[in-house]
């Protein structure tokens, strides 16, 4: 695989389909086509374009997120980025280019600032400034408030969020990643009207 991330952020999906493996419990009655979540998806998005998608809970939203990041493969057709192929990068380089913030974020037990820092490597860390400005851009400044601050303890062992702090932190991380390309997974659901509103104005 190509260890070096794509140098640009031209995607396409080309005929894009998946189907989940099958669950192993025989089922005469389905029928070929159902079980792809999605089929004959084709889009082009430009770098400095933005494409929203919008469907019914269980349309495959979430799932050609979760494609794009290559949580999944593609059952059939291709995901490419500058023409290539996303399977012939490694993970840590297509990481490097495509950032998600996802709806249900999952939040290690460390501090808010080792969790933000998470999408950059070692040898390109966060400073501080990029740092505040990715808590600035996600609306995420609750963080100051904590108790230790950024170095509150969260997680699955430290202080509970919300689901709206959850999503803001998702968020934040994925910004301070630098991605060429950032997919949001409904990542805003669980905040209030004036927050959305301040976070879509920032990005």
């Amino acid at each position: 695989p190509h260890h070096e991330p794509p140098r640009g952020a031209h995607l396409e999906l080309v005929d894009v389909g998946f189907r989940f493996p099958p669950s192993g419990e025989p089922d005469s009655a389905a029928g070929p086509d159902d079980d792809w979540a999605l089929r004959h998806v084709n889009a082009v998005v430009e770098p400095g374009e933005t494409m929203a998608l919008v469907g019914a809970t269980g349309s495959g939203k979430s799932v050609l997120t979760a494609l794009l990041s290559r949580l999944y493969d593609v059952t059939e057709g291709q995901i490419r980025i500058d023409g290539r192929d996303i399977r012939e990068f490694s993970l840590s380089a297509l990481r490097r280019t495509v950032a998600t913030a996802f709806e249900d974020p999952t939040l290690f037990s460390m501090s808010v600032a080792e969790n933000l820092a998470l999408g950059r490597s070692a040898d390109n860390p966060a400073t501080d400034e990029e740092l505040a400005q990715a808590i600035e851009i996600a609306a995420a400044q609750f963080v100051y408030d904590l108790p230790f601050g950024l170095d509150t303890r969260i997680g699955e062992q430290g202080m509970s969020l919300s689901g709206g702090q959850r999503q803001r932190l998702s968020l934040a991380r994925a910004i301070l990643a630098q991605p060429k390309i950032l997919v949001l997974d409904d990542t805003l659901s669980a905040l209030d009207v004036h927050t959305e509103s301040v976070v879509e104005e920032a990005l």
